[in-house]
């Protein structure tokens, strides 16, 4: 509540006179004390486990396992998320963020330290993370995504682009309208699609690490103890849950990465993807499993499968 609210309380209430009032606002007008603004609430914590609603500000901590409601921006150095949080303007977290409830920031969202997503993210402008951020869950950005950081995708993100100075991992699904530049990609059983350009110095796309992973459960020593068909049905269903990808292997359908424009890096290793454009890449190796429409162009070494339909030139 601002001095000015907190006075003009006073005088509804009859503690002060219209008179007090007003001398009252002259002399902390002429002491510089701003008397419309909302107080400070540097080092104070939010916490809400019923519903709240606020005009926003900053706070040491952010503890939401019911229903906050910010009209304004919210600034913290700490996140955590178990419930439900609409925030009306940016949100802005100096310290490191978890977020295994609901989040709607219909601005912009800057995560300056470590940030951990297992549940939902939304946010209606930019996303900034320079801290590192592991997505389980799923991430909804209105504008682009842009990290310093490392980024790990086990659930969805979608966003305009993702523009990464450091690594991108995908394990999950991501959709861009625009392009993905990394200093690093790999895409291991991920789906999804890349509206634009696929743009990093090493690019990797495969499925040989779920597979690896796989046959390693498989053949473990654990395995050779079940004697029965029910126990190693249950056994390998859970293996594959462990995963995260089980339904795919069951249907037949596993996930597959489309990119609608080209392939551009330093070393480029692509097997099971589409890709729309063409590729482009010191060293390249492309794998049986993969659709390419453009011209693969490389400068020092390339392979590939001897029976491909795709043009290839060397520059």
């Amino acid at each position: 509540m601002s001095v000015k609210r907190k006075l003009q309380k006073k005088y509804e209430e009859g503690e002060i006179s219209q008179e007090e009032y007003n001398d009252l606002l002259s002399k902390l007008d002429k002491l510089g004390i701003e008397v419309n603004e909302e107080e400070s609430h540097d080092m104070k914590n939010l916490r809400v486990s019923g519903a709240r609603r606020v005009h926003g500000g900053t706070f040491g901590k952010v503890l939401v396992s019911g229903k906050l409601i910010s009209e304004g921006a919210i600034a913290t150095s700490k996140l955590r998320i178990s419930g439900k949080a609409e925030i009306g303007d940016n949100l802005d977290v100096s310290g490191d963020s978890k977020i295994s409830g609901k989040v709607e920031v219909k601005g912009n969202a800057s995560l300056t330290s470590e940030s951990k997503v297992s549940g939902g993210l939304k946010v209606g402008g930019d996303i900034v993370s320079s801290g590192g951020i592991k997505v389980s869950g799923k991430v909804i950005c209105g504008g682009d995504f842009i990290s310093d950081d490392k980024v790990k995708i086990t659930g969805k993100l979608q966003s305009q682009s993702v523009r990464s100075t450091s690594d991108v991992k995908i394990t999950g699904k991501i959709e861009t309208l625009q392009d993905v530049v990394a200093e690093t990609f790999t895409a291991r059983y991920a789906g999804g699609e890349i509206g634009g350009k696929l743009i990093g110095k090493n690019i990797s796309i495969n499925m040989d690490e779920v597979e690896k992973r796989i046959m390693s459960e498989i053949e473990s020593e654990e395995i050779n103890h079940i004697s029965d068909f029910p126990s190693l049905a249950k056994y390998l269903v859970k293996t594959f849950k462990s995963i995260g990808r089980s339904s795919h292997f069951y249907s037949g359908t596993p996930p597959i990465l489309r990119i609608r424009g080209d392939v551009e890096g330093e070393t480029v290793e692509i097997n099971h993807a589409v890709i729309e454009g063409g590729i482009v890449g010191n060293d390249i190796v492309i794998g049986e499993d993969t659709e390419i429409t453009g011209i693969v162009r490389y400068r020092s070494t390339i392979s590939c499968p001897e029976n491909h339909n795709f043009s290839v030139e060397k520059i």
